[in-house]
């Protein structure tokens, strides 16, 4: 098989792949969005914009230049449209997991925030139950009672706001230093397909010839050459046709 064959037919293959991704994305965000004729007009942009290219490359290598750049005037906003609807749907497809992420990270900062008002309330009850830490039996009063029953529900309150903290902080997840931005995906598909379309068409066909321009002294040369071979031609059909006139006479 031709190797040039095989490499546009994996190159089509692939491409008109993304396309066809692209085109799904376009006919579903098109749905969500408003329906009717948008769910059809928004995957056949889709495909315009990656099939487009190469009919700007075979106008322009025939030379038909004004055809080229009406075709790339219409390649512009449909490539535009397909990138942002899929920028859009990338954004709303992470909006849901770093709101969660953000939701997460609030609850530990809301369990710190209650460990430490636990650990403040039990050293203020510590501190309480010290001066009356002595007392035993009859001489520990209701006062006496109070103070060791608060250091108690203090220090449970801390155990339970550490148990609390840990939770939250095994769920929360940090943020990446380094995050995917949400045009990436979008730019990589769209110029996948039409690039690979592209290449499918085009790629391995012979350029278009281009006439040579000659100068005069050519010009005169390739004359010379060619009335010197009509004499050459005409002296033997001469020589040829010389013995029958001779004969007929």
């Amino acid at each position: 098989m031709n190797t040039s064959i095989l490499i546009r037919t994996t190159a089509l293959t692939l491409g008109f792949a993304a396309a066809g991704v692209g085109c799904f994305a376009s006919y579903e965000a098109a749905a969500r969005a408003d329906g009717g004729y948008l769910m059809v007009a928004a995957p056949v942009v889709a495909l315009a914009a990656a099939i487009v290219p190469a009919y700007v490359e075979v106008a322009w290598r025939a030379r038909q230049y004004v055809k080229a750049i009406a075709l790339l005037a219409v390649f512009l906003p449909c490539a535009a449209t397909v990138f942002y609807t899929a920028v859009e749907r990338v954004h709303a497809a992470k909006a849901g997991g770093e709101a969660q992420r953000t939701s997460l990270r609030q609850a530990v900062d809301r369990a710190e925030t209650e460990l430490a008002g636990a650990k403040a309330a039990k050293t203020a009850a510590t501190a309480a139950a010290n001066r009356l830490r002595g007392l035993e039996g009859k001489a520990c009063k209701v006062a006496c009672l109070s103070a060791k029953a608060s250091e108690t529900a203090a220090a449970s309150r801390v155990a339970v706001a550490e148990t609390a903290l840990a939770a939250a902080q095994a769920k929360a997840v940090t943020e990446a230093d380094i995050k995917q931005p949400d045009w990436l995906l979008p730019l990589a598909l769209d110029i996948t397909g039409m690039a690979l379309i592209w290449a499918g068409f085009t790629l391995g066909r012979a350029p278009v010839p281009v006439p040579a321009i000659l100068t005069l002294g050519q010009i005169a040369a390739r004359k010379g050459v060619e009335t010197k071979k009509r004499n050459r031609r005409l002296r033997a059909k001469a020589r040829r046709n010389g013995p029958k006139l001779a004969v007929s006479r």
